[in-house]
């Protein structure tokens, strides 16, 4: 049986980040202070990065455990 937890976790963090990344454009919107977009977009690379990484170190590993 294959453990979920992992991707859960996966999940949450990219789920929080993108939260986080809603909330500066939101922040943006209502203040009209352009440092919240670049805030965004901070979270945006962070983000991205994360999601590769992770995507790349749980293939890894369960391809390690299935052989």
């Amino acid at each position: 049986k294959m453990d979920v937890k992992i991707f859960r976790i996966q999940s949450a963090t990219t789920f929080i980040l993108v939260s986080v990344m809603t909330l500066f454009n939101l922040l943006r919107w209502f203040t009209q202070n352009p440092l919240f977009s670049y805030a965004a977009l901070g979270v945006f690379v962070v983000t991205l990065a994360y999601f590769v990484a992770s995507h790349f170190v749980l293939k890894k590993k369960f391809r390690q455990t299935n052989r």
